[in-house]
């Protein structure tokens, strides 16, 4: 993921790049969707050896088609020998060195570590608090990701002329909104917990692609590979946190207040994101 995200700003013209970030999440939103149904489907009707062959059929494909694209490949500093905690620290300096890009990754990394942990509850949302069933569990999860495929398809639609910094603070308000209803819902209210889970899959998908652009319009090229590596690596150390921390939390306040908190936290964060300078 941090290559190909490090290698669409060589490709494409810096303008189309929050579009093309969009249809980016509109693609892997029709995989998250398509791809279990595929799966369920192969394993109903082949042996389980042709089903994992699939997969490798897939990759092959995927590989294949890379010989049939051109990426400019940026200039490597003269005399450098690769050493990964000297790349790190050229990856923290590219984000320091331009004012409130850093900000930009702090307030990212403290969402994800609220929302991630969230995302695992709706099941135990769906079932609990609602009283809904298998059915129900598997409506909400094809929702977040037609939400998301909603959310990408908006982002590619067209070039926006708004302020990516703004609508990624934005995105943060609204996803905080959809966590922090469903909370207050009543057992009887599912319908809406569903709506509002569609949206937030929706300002998900917004918020990825808008942020994935502002990083590559304010960090060189030959850097951006560094950055996506270093941002994803370290998001996935709060989001673990919470994720193993989520379950002692709700087992002592609640699935539903568990909600409230999060979407608060997260709704607070995009408040402060957007009184910051």
């Amino acid at each position: 993921m941090p290559a190909m995200q490090a290698s669409i700003p060589l490709i494409a013209p810096e303008s189309q790049l929050t579009r093309v970030a969009g249809i980016s999440q509109m693609i892997n939103s029709f995989c998250n969707i398509a791809g279990p149904a595929l799966g369920a489907l192969m394993i109903i009707n082949f042996e389980m050896q042709w089903v994992l062959m699939l997969d490798v059929f897939g990759a092959a494909f995927a590989v294949t088609s890379l010989l049939f694209v051109t990426i400019p490949d940026p200039k490597p500093v003269a005399g450098k020998v690769p050493n990964i905690f000297r790349e790190i620290k050229e990856g923290v300096t590219a984000i320091t060195k331009k004012p409130g890009l850093g900000l930009v990754f702090l307030y990212s990394a403290l969402v994800t570590f609220f929302l991630m942990p969230v995302s695992v509850l709706f099941p135990l949302m769906t079932l609990e608090h609602f009283g809904g069933t298998e059915f129900q569990v598997s409506l909400i999860e094809i929702l977040w990701g037609v939400g998301a495929l909603v959310g990408g398809g908006i982002m590619g639609a067209k070039v926006y002329k708004v302020n990516k910094a703004g609508l990624v603070n934005a995105m943060y308000l609204m996803t905080g909104i959809s966590f922090l209803i469903p909370g207050l819902l009543g057992h009887d209210q599912f319908f809406w917990f569903a709506v509002l889970t569609a949206i937030g899959g929706i300002t998900g998908s917004v918020y990825n692609s808008a942020f994935t652009a502002i990083v590559q319009t304010n960090v060189e090229p030959g850097a951006l590979g560094r950055v996506f590596s270093m941002f994803f690596s370290l998001s996935l150390i709060p989001s673990t946190i919470g994720i193993l921390g989520i379950g002692f939390f709700a087992d002592n306040i609640g699935i539903a207040n568990s909600f409230i908190v999060c979407g608060a936290i997260i709704f607070l964060i995009g408040s402060i994101a957007f009184m910051t300078p």
